[in-house]
C-alpha cells in the first residue's frame, strides 16, 4: 500500500502529521506484516536517548541485534 492509497482510503487531507504517519505505518504494518518503528525528528531532538533506547528494543525485538557497547553508545548521547 503507498501513502496516497491510504490517504485516498481512509479519506484525510494530505497533511502528514505525527497522527496521520503513525495511522499509515501501521496500516503498512498489519498488510505486509512488516516490523515498523517510527522515530520523529522532533522527539530525537527532545530526548535523543531514550529515542535510541526505543530504536534498539526494536532492533532487538525484531531482528535479534544487539550492539557493541550499547551502555557507552547510549551514554554518548547524552553528552553535550
Amino acid at each position: 500500500m503507498n501513502w496516497t492509497l491510504y490517504i485516498e482510503n481512509v479519506n484525510i487531507k494530505f497533511t502528514p502529521t505525527k497522527s496521520a504517519m503513525h495511522q499509515f505505518y501501521s496500516v503498512l504494518k498489519s498488510e505486509d506484516n512488516l516490523p515498523v518503528h517510527v522515530l520523529y525528528f522532533d522527539d530525537l531532538k527532545q530526548n535523543s536517548t531514550y529515542e535510541m533506547e526505543k530504536v534498539l528494543q526494536f532492533l532487538y525485538d525484531n531482528y535479534g541485534f544487539i550492539p557493541d557497547d550499547k551502555a557507552k553508545r547510549l551514554q554518548c548521547l547524552s553528552k553535550e
